[in-house]
């Protein structure tokens, strides 16, 4: 009877194990990355569950000096191979543990503006994560992969 309990409770503690390291599963999913300095610039990176990605780039600075505004828009649809690499990074990412702010407090005070902001929509739950670019906060290397992806995939 021992025998039998333990080799069932092996099994069951794989399984879980197995579960909870795998990459979270979705199906349908939008993302966002933005970076931007109020008064500076824009730059917003964004894809979904279908391969689809906008990329926006606006600089403020220079708009306002000249009195006009250009955004710069682009947009497009992966190759299978990017689209692969960019949806394993972000399911890698595990944006959804991640917590909803870094870097602010009550005595933080936003003089430069700048800050990063990420959206995460999938299958009917959002999440918000807002980082203050100032912060001297540690990310897991999953995350910081997948955010280095998307800068040179801007560039």
């Amino acid at each position: 009877m021992k025998r039998w309990y333990l080799s069932i409770s092996g099994i069951v503690l794989v399984i879980l194990i197995v579960y909870f390291s795998c990459p979270r599963s979705f199906k349908e999913y939008e993302f966002s990355y933005t970076v931007e300095n109020l008064s500076q610039f824009k730059l917003v990176f964004a894809f979904d569950s279908e391969g689809n990605y906008k990329i926006e780039k606006c600089n403020f600075y220079m708009d306002n000096a000249q009195g006009e505004i250009r955004p710069v828009m682009e947009s497009g649809k992966f190759t299978e191979e990017e689209f692969d690499r960019f949806d394993k990074l972000l399911r890698n990412a595990d944006i959804f543990s991640m917590e909803d702010m870094y870097g602010y407090d009550e005595s933080s005070k936003d003089e430069d503006g700048f800050f990063t902001q990420i959206v995460l929509m999938a299958d009917g739950k959002q999440k918000y994560v807002t980082i203050r670019n100032v912060t001297e906060q540690k990310f897991p290397q999953p995350f910081l992969d997948f955010i280095k992806e998307v800068m040179l995939f801007m560039k």
